[in-house]
């Protein structure tokens, strides 16, 4: 089993918009570069997503996901791109999130299934970025902290993925709805100390 799929089977599965709690109440906000791009977002040549301050911009992204297999010309829902994602089509999960992003109803959801999607796919410095936004705008639930301490640690980066997963911790351990997400970051904590001790080399930053 990868490390991705223990993430999703765990803590992290894509979930739907039904149940994305408080990522319903935020405030986000789209811009398509240019504005007629709106009827493929990925041919873009800029997406910019805000909340408030907050801003993540996406160009090098497109580029990427424009070399995905082609999809249907159908709608696409989230459990459709999540299925995509679980039989191994992970850029074309991506492409289908990334469009649920800017034209679906759930956008903070679709934005975290596409970084999920990302780092199985191997683009996980792609997927960081979007996860640094997430965590900056969805504070009060502990799973974009988890997911974000996930792929920091796979870029070797170990005291920013420490303390990404200590914070979901600590935020998990407010909600017993978030019991899976604190035993996963709790294990994977536990993974770093080890390989800190297997590898006195590690990077640290």
């Amino acid at each position: 089993m990868t490390l991705l799929q223990t993430v999703l089977l765990n803590a992290m599965d894509p979930f739907p918009p039904a149940e994305q709690g408080s990522a319903a109440r935020l405030p986000l906000t789209v811009e398509l570069h240019p504005e007629d791009a709106a009827a493929d977002p990925v041919q873009s040549k800029r997406i910019v997503f805000s909340c408030g301050d907050v801003r993540l911009e996406l160009s090098a992204l497109l580029q990427l996901l424009r070399t995905a297999p082609p999809l249907p010309e159908v709608d696409v829902d989230h459990a459709a791109a999540a299925a995509l994602g679980q039989s191994g089509q992970c850029d074309q999960a991506a492409v289908s999130f990334l469009r649920l992003a800017v034209r679906g109803d759930a956008p903070v959801a679709a934005l975290y299934g596409l970084a999920t999607q990302l780092f199985q796919a191997g683009h996980a410095k792609q997927a960081r970025q979007i996860a640094q936004f997430l965590a900056a705008v969805w504070t009060d639930d502990p799973r974009p902290l988890a997911m974000l301490g996930t792929i920091q640690g796979e870029l070797s980066a170990v005291r920013d993925a420490r303390n990404s997963l200590a914070m979901a911790a600590h935020i998990s351990r407010r909600n017993p709805g978030f019991r899976g997400v604190l035993r996963y970051a709790q294990r994977e904590l536990l993974k770093l100390q080890f390989h800190d001790t297997a590898d006195p080399q590690v990077r640290k930053v």
